[in-house]
């Protein structure tokens, strides 16, 4: 932690402040960008999902259906991981935080 700090106060980001400010910022940035872009993916996940459903349940072969089955099986472990990332993102970002103020 010691040399992100080191680092950051001779960078140009910690001209606004103290080098913890920038980390606070910058742990603030990733939280913000990962969030957006975590949701994002899981909207799409969770309507390609919605598509394979249909797509398996109108299929007119079994082996469409099949295939359908297992794309979809692979769309909801996509969405499950993507939602374990949304739940970990501020965890993780707001521990960072937590540890910058109780260093200071």
């Amino acid at each position: 932690m010691n040399f992100i700090k080191n680092l950051l106060a001779s960078s140009i980001i910690a001209d606004t402040g103290s080098a913890t400010e920038a980390m606070k910022d910058l742990a603030g940035t990733i939280k913000t960008v990962a969030i957006t872009i975590f949701s994002i993916i899981t909207i799409g996940l969770v309507g390609v999902a919605i598509f394979l459903a249909f797509k398996m349940f109108t299929a007119s072969d079994e082996t469409k259906r099949k295939n359908a089955k297992g794309q979809m099986i692979y769309a909801i472990i996509g969405v499950v991981v993507l939602l374990v990332f949304l739940i970990l993102t501020p965890v993780i970002t707001d521990s960072i935080t937590n540890a910058l103020n109780s260093s200071n």
